[in-house]
């Protein structure tokens, strides 16, 4: 998909604020969601936020579970997915699904993890995780597990 923005005839001077629409640059504009990422991998982060952006995704990246979840309080109707690390300093992705539910009981947590087996399964169901998904997966497996959750979502 290519967006361009539209031109002013050649013989008007209109400022380009007044041909571009408000927040036409915004994604949610173009059919896109709003996924608040978090990981304290940094590097992870920014690849995660550009191969979700390509797919048509906002991404509000976070390497801190407090930031993210200052985040989230301020405006909890902003995001349609949150997507979270498991193992991290401070805050699992347990407990930041945990918090996310108190701010916002219907927004969608998915939990990665380099480890997944049935215990932390049955604890992120308890959490009110949506779903597991397998951090040694290939990244485009990854993206399409959290396409799914967003076309779960509606």
């Amino acid at each position: 998909t290519i967006l361009l923005p539209a031109a002013a005839p050649a013989d008007t001077e209109t400022e380009p604020s007044a041909i571009m629409p408000a927040g036409f640059a915004d994604a949610s504009m173009v059919g896109g969601r709003h996924i608040l990422f978090l990981d304290d991998n940094d590097s992870l982060v920014s690849l995660f936020e550009r191969l979700l952006a390509r797919r048509g995704c906002r991404v509000s990246p976070f390497s801190t579970a407090p930031a993210a979840l200052a985040a989230v309080g301020a405006d909890p109707a902003a995001f349609d997915l949150v997507v979270t690390d498991y193992n991290m300093p401070g805050m699992s992705g347990l407990d930041v699904a945990r918090a996310v539910r108190v701010l916002r009981a219907d927004l969608p947590v998915a939990v990665m993890s380099g480890f997944v087996d049935t215990a932390l399964s049955t604890q992120a169901i308890e959490a009110g995780v949506r779903a597991v998904i397998h951090k040694a997966d290939d990244v485009a497996v990854v993206c399409a597990e959290i396409e799914r959750l967003l076309d779960k979502t509606g």
